[in-house]
């Protein structure tokens, strides 16, 4: 459609406008959330059916059926992170969380419903860390990091504190025993009564930890055994257990047991006798043995004992769900990864498998079919990996290899090559090792790596740290492997004099260079001609410095930045990633690379200047994983950025920067840590803190602008009368504006999003 002649200034304009597809924030993008459930913080039995709150969203297990539903974030749940659930007399579903408060839901023909949620912003709870839930009448109750409180027809009252008479801030357990609330906190216990006042317990243990009752008696578990106390006489008897620290009760009808790290206890209801199970097995197995570890059970009906074990350090991670029946110990796995802290993403491009690589707990595969297959200590047959620390030098190369390396806490650590044969059998998978100094395959050995990357001719680039832990200095820089000569390249400070440094962090390959990040020094190119092994072999020190580097610290550069990621444009472009600054974008001249900052609610910036990875889709926009979201930055314009992140990033700092809501998605965890694009799909694939994310990057379909009403004002425009702007109404999607000359010589094309905006 083209407007009326418009003058301005004597010269005389025209108007044109064409429907434009709508920007990616408007669209319906589609989701899709990988966790891990294996650390069980509460189950709770209901139906035959156990509710189990893990840090891998709600867990559902059908005992008859022996199946597991899992409810995630983009099932409906506020967060994934969930601590604690209890059912009210109708059925409703109340869960805490972590970092989110609580929500309210409902289940019913296998869909979770989100009817109510509670923070502590908007709805004055004492905490989003709840610990504890329990429902006392018509009221909820819960118990906090820092408080505790009471939620009474979709209405929190006042917080409850130290100054009320808490006896510490953070409130471990809530149990309701007749016309009292009992409340265990770490500096003791109190009980909240009907008026809301919190009374103490003349002698009560000095710490709890849980409660748990056989009808007339409560039972307190401490870091120190186990007290019972009787309503009755107000008296306190020791029931044993005085090495160990308890954190779970549950009483099927004739005895109480207990758990507590990866114990089991069963009391028979006399003296201070307790028989005792051990899980020690899946402490192994599951690496659970530093840190804090947690236990919770519950009884089934049939009287199999459901347990849950782990620690909420160390990547969050436990031992699934255990059922013993009195003589074995069972472990129940869903299907999901085997770890929730992704370090790193890597494609097997020939079968669509995803490789995961999660701190401190070996690596999986996501199948193209949907299915995990995980390798990691509880699965024996595919423990071949040398380390469960992070394998952060990890890849999944264009020949069939599987690569596995991290950095050695003591010694040298093996690295590792896995052939897994694309399939999902472990009795078929070839494994080498090799130390530093075997020779063979590995000339290399291991050292302190950092990241492994593939070249266009299939040489994979392993990248080291300046400064490895117990291993010469002659291990650092880049060591390059030929996987059809098994041959090795280093290049170093070492091997060629003209290298800046040897803690190397990321590289770009264009068609005959490559970009090299040197992460306290900045980008030095290396022009070798091409990347067949004569020219990489061939090329002289010189080659390095052919091209202009750019330093930091240095005017007109970089600032004094650590660097973290490269991405490298087809038009040359050159997006750098900082640990603590944004991102830069440079043309390889001279011109200085343009900044773009986290944004701090004045112009344009990502969500956090904290960026851990970024990568090209296949239209070239950036993907950018910052530790407070995913920005995309558009390929034309640098301004265009969208953001996504949490409903907890949102809460905790976002609101105050002036973001929209829309910025709230279910990616599964606002730390996001690295990226992968699909290699032919417009699926992009996000490592987080806390799972992996799935984001549909398609474009939304167009829809068209009924152009019919649209119109720009003032008109005519004209200058001499002050008409300095033209803006345009009645727009319901992007249009792109083109104004000509009456000779019909376009001067101007814009695209505008929205009503009153000035073209």
């Amino acid at each position: 459609m083209r407007s009326n002649t418009i003058p301005r200034s004597g010269l005389a304009l025209l108007v044109a406008l064409s429907v434009l597809a709508p920007s990616l924030a408007g669209s319906q993008s589609r989701w899709e959330n990988h966790v891990d459930p294996s650390l069980i913080k509460e189950i709770v039995s209901r139906d035959d059916k156990l509710y189990v709150a893990t840090f891998g969203g709600l867990l559902v297990y059908d005992i008859a059926a022996d199946r597991f539903t899992q409810y995630t974030n983009t099932s409906g749940l506020t967060t994934i992170s969930l601590t604690t659930l209890v059912f009210d007399p109708s059925g409703r579903l109340y869960v805490g969380s972590d970092d989110f408060g609580i929500a309210r839901v409902t289940i019913s023909g296998g869909k979770l419903e989100l009817q109510r949620s509670f923070n502590q912003r908007f709805d004055g709870l004492a905490d989003n860390r709840i610990l504890s839930l329990a429902v006392w009448g018509d009221s909820v109750v819960y118990g906090a990091a820092t408080g505790m409180g009471t939620i009474h027809n979709d209405f929190a009252s006042t917080a409850l504190r130290i100054q009320d008479g808490l006896p510490a801030e953070s409130v471990k357990d809530i149990f309701p025993h007749g016309e009292v609330v009992w409340v265990a906190t770490d500096g003791g216990v109190v009980v909240l009564d009907r008026q809301g006042f919190l009374l103490p317990v003349p002698g009560a243990p000095a710490e709890a930890n849980v409660f748990g009752s056989d009808g007339p008696t409560v039972f307190v578990g401490t870091d120190a055994g186990v007290m019972r106390f009787d309503p009755a006489d107000s008296s306190w008897t020791d029931l044993g257990l005085s090495t160990r620290k308890v954190d779970s009760f549950f009483y099927d009808g004739q005895s109480m047991w207990g758990a507590g790290r990866f114990l089991l206890w069963n009391y028979s209801g006399s003296g201070q006798t307790w028989a005792e199970a051990r899980m020690d097995s899946f402490v192994g197995q599951y690496a659970l043995g530093g840190g804090i570890v947690e236990a919770d059970i519950v009884v089934a009906s049939n009287g199999d004992v459901y347990m849950g074990i782990g620690q909420q350090a160390d990547g969050a991670r436990g031992a699934n769900l255990i059922r013993f029946d009195g003589i074995i110990s069972t472990n129940l796995v869903p299907d999901a990864p085997s770890g929730n802290a992704i370090r790193r993403l890597s494609f097997d491009a020939a079968n669509g498998d995803l490789w995961a690589s999660f701190a401190n707990f070996y690596a999986g595969k996501l199948t193209e079919s949907g299915t995990w297959f995980n390798y990691n200590e509880s699965i024996p047959a595919s423990d071949s990996m040398s380390n469960g620390f992070a394998n952060i030098a990890f890849l999944a190369a264009s020949d069939g290899s599987k690569w596995f390396a991290t950095t050695p806490g003591s010694g040298t650590i093996p690295l590792d090559r896995l052939m897994d044969n694309r399939d999902t059998d472990y009795s078929n998978d070839i494994w080498e090792h090799v130390r530093a100094g075997d020779g063979g395959l590995d000339g290399l050995g291991s050292q302190s790596l950092q990241r492994a990357v593939e070249d266009v001719q299939g040489h994979v680039w392993f990248l080291s740290d300046a400064q490895p832990q117990n291993i010469s200095i002659g291990w650092h820089g880049i060591n390059i492997y030929n996987p059809a000569n098994d041959e090795w390249l280093t290049i170093s400070p070492d091997t060629r004099s003209d290298m800046a440094d040897g803690d190397v962090v990321d590289v770009a390959f264009g068609l005959t260079f490559t970009y090299i990040a040197l992460r306290n020094w900045g980008i030095q190119p290396w022009t070798h001609g091409g990347f067949n092994w004569t020219d990489l072999t061939s090329s002289p020190c010189s080659d390095l410095i052919d091209s202009r580097p750019l330093r930091v610290g240095v005017t007109d550069e970089l600032p004094d930045v650590k660097l973290a990621a490269l991405a490298l444009r087809s038009d040359g472009i050159l997006w750098i990633a900082t640990e603590g600054d944004g991102l830069y974008k440079w043309d390889g001249g001279i011109t200085p690379p343009k900044h773009i900052p986290g944004f701090t609610g004045i112009g344009t910036g990502v969500l956090s200047p904290k960026v851990a990875a970024i990568a090209l889709d296949h239209d070239e926009n950036l993907w950018v994983a910052t530790s407070s979201g995913l920005n995309r930055i558009a390929r034309d314009d640098d301004n265009d950025i969208t953001a996504f992140s949490t409903p907890a990033e949102y809460q905790r700092s976002l609101i105050t920067l002036g973001y929209p809501f829309d910025v709230i998605t279910p990616l599964v965890h606002e730390n996001c840590q690295s990226l992968a694009v699909h290699p032919t799909l417009d699926v992009l694939y996000i490592g987080t803190f806390a799972g992996l994310s799935v984001l549909d990057i398609s474009p939304a379909p167009a829809v068209e602008t009924d152009l019919s009403s649209v119109y720009l004002y003032p008109n005519p425009l004209y200058g001499r009368k002050g008409h300095n702007d033209l803006k345009i109404e009645n727009i319901t999607g992007p249009v792109t504006v083109e104004v000509y000359t009456i000779e019909g010589e376009m001067v101007h094309e814009q695209t505008v999003s929205q009503s009153g905006e000035v073209v």
